[in-house]
């Protein structure tokens, strides 16, 4: 037993999780006045797991309450997340000082021997897929209102020195107010101008990842735009159940806009959606378009709009009961495979 615990803990090397989060807190701190915090001494047994959310690549989520008030929980297994331990404890560096009305807000995170946690803010109706399906649109003025939240988020994100890099409709939540919070960070980048790492949803790429110039804050905005045509057409641009012929055409191919679009959005989606990023739209310009000319950003942003309600798209989903199975560390001994500087509590 003594000879297995051993090598667990050589799956994950202290002195490279050190170096690495240090570097992390050090050049985000260095930028930003994050709020006071502690080391996190939450438990496990503390909290009470309601439903099953969602599985992803890496994990899944539970819907739980902890102290009186609902959450969503992510669950991360170690052995997946950490084989390049920077991008995990990338995500939970960002997230730790991100304060902003449409951005997800972390309130926790703990681990056990097997597992990483992060305790979320609970949008309680979903993500996006759900009120979209292939073929199946959101009303203009729906789909405008929406975008206009998202781009106050990356102006936000932008502002902080940071690329989302994962902009999709899987990320981008309805709270039960009918707002939006976008969520995952775990692809984003700080303190970069570009990078080059090769990532995201097929159907999201932008040329510039593809024919190597690498992603810059202007990506964001080309997958915004993106979103809005998904929305307003049932698929994003370009799409194709074939691959290679889905790249390609975001490569090569010039936009065909829809001739249902109003001209208004169409003039945008061209300025957004162009395979130049220096020839994008800025933030700047972007909130001073024709499409935004009834949207009063201040109002926005403190939520004074009431937010159109979203319909949901009718399903047939087997729902399937799954268990959150884990123990937490012993009160005393060995914490086996932990993960430096992984626990934190949010004072608010």
């Amino acid at each position: 037993m003594m000879e297995k615990q051993n090598q667990e803990i050589q799956i994950f090397d202290l002195d490279k999780q050190i170096i690495q989060m240090n570097q992390y807190e050090k050049s985000i701190l260095s930028q930003n006045n994050i709020q006071n915090s502690i080391r996190s001494n939450i438990k496990l047994k503390d909290i009470q797991v309601l439903s099953h959310l969602g599985k992803g690549t890496f994990g899944q989520v539970f819907k739980v309450i902890y102290k009186n008030k609902i959450y969503a929980l992510k669950q991360q297994l170690k052995q997946q997340v950490l084989q390049d331990v920077k991008y995990i404890q990338s995500e939970l560096s960002i997230m730790k000082y991100l304060n902003h009305p449409f951005v997800v807000k972390l309130y926790h995170s703990f681990q056990t021997q097997n597992y990483l946690y992060m305790l979320l803010e609970y949008c309680e109706n979903g993500d996006l897929t759900n009120y979209m399906a292939k073929g199946t649109i959101i009303q203009e003025s729906q789909a405008i209102f929406i975008i206009a939240q998202i781009i106050l988020a990356l102006e936000y994100l932008h502002s902080l020195n940071l690329i989302y890099r994962d902009l999709k409709p899987e990320n981008v939540m309805i709270t039960n107010n009918n707002y939006i919070k976008l969520i995952d960070f775990g692809l984003s980048k700080e303190g970069f101008n570009i990078t080059h790492t090769f990532c995201g949803s097929p159907a999201y790429l932008s040329p510039e990842l593809l024919n190597g110039q690498g992603v810059t804050q202007s990506t964001d905005l080309y997958t915004m735009g993106l979103l809005l045509y998904e929305m307003l057409s049932g698929y994003p641009p370009h799409f194709s159940n074939n691959i290679r012929l889905l790249l390609n055409g975001i490569q090569n191919e010039e936009l065909r806009i829809p001739k249902n679009f109003s001209g208004s959005v169409k003039n945008f989606l061209e300025q957004v959606i162009t395979k130049d990023p220096f020839q994008r739209l800025n933030i700047k310009q972007i909130k001073n378009h024709i499409i935004f000319a009834e949207i009063d950003w201040s109002k926005l942003k403190s939520q004074e709009y009431l937010a159109p309600k979203l319909k949901k798209k009718e399903i047939n989903k087997q729902y399937q009961i799954v268990k959150l199975i884990d123990h937490d560390y012993p009160s005393d001994g060995e914490r086996i495979n932990e993960v430096f500087g992984w626990d934190y509590s949010s004072q608010h």
